[in-house]
């Protein structure tokens, strides 16, 4: 943990949001003057320690300001539930902690706006174009956006080999690449043979082949 430079403040600390900051600078600053130096840097060497390593300095915070990630985790309301307890980890827990009933249930947006039709956008007049301030629907393609469908993964292997295309005819009604604007044009190009390994399609060749001009 690098050092806190930043003098500690004088100001007693209270319930407000500033308060809570300095509380936090001040603990953080205690936290950090409390273990100056490594004691345990030449245990880091050797073989004897790496199979048997020896159990690292503690040091307690103050509060637990110290390791918050947000100065709001102590607030509470009926969409983020109760502050962990100290020590407590629910993801480890059963599902049934996760399973709901949403039968009856009104449709929100994630910070907890009724949604009384999510089928419509807003528009500017009758046939007008979407509105920016449509916030529902600009949560619902943040979603669609963010979702992610697993590309194929491929494990190429095969060879590859350096050469060169040469055009027999020019090709200029078709195309107007430079390596088939005439006859006689030598391009070096580089070719890998790659092979997919166990497909299950039959339909899928057993080899692909890749040119790079």
């Amino acid at each position: 943990m690098a050092r806190n430079k930043r003098s500690t403040s004088k100001v007693r600390p209270g319930k407000s949001m500033a308060g809570k900051q300095t509380r936090q600078l001040d603990d953080t600053t205690a936290t950090v003057q409390s273990l100056p130096f490594n004691a345990n840097k030449a245990a880091e060497y050797g073989r004897d320690h790496a199979i048997a390593p020896l159990q690292g300095q503690h040091a307690a915070p103050p509060s637990d300001l110290v390791g918050a990630s947000s100065l709001a985790e102590s607030n509470q309301s009926g969409k983020t539930g109760r502050p962990a307890a100290a020590g407590d980890d629910l993801t480890v827990g059963p599902l049934d902690r996760v399973r709901v009933d949403a039968t009856g249930q009104p449709l929100s947006t994630n910070q907890g706006v009724l949604v009384a039709d999510n089928q419509h956008s807003l528009k500017a007049g009758l046939r007008g174009p979407a509105l920016l301030k449509d916030f529902i629907l600009r949560e619902k393609i943040t979603h669609f956006d963010h979702e992610r469908i697993p590309e194929r993964v491929v494990h190429a292997r095969g060879s590859a080999a350096h050469g060169y295309f040469e055009c027999y005819k020019p090709l200029t009604r078709l195309t107007r690449a430079a390596p088939f604007q005439s006859a006689g044009k030598i391009t070096p190009v580089f070719v890998r043979f790659s092979t997919v390994a166990a497909s299950a399609d039959p339909r899928t060749p057993p080899a692909t082949c890749v040119g790079l001009p």
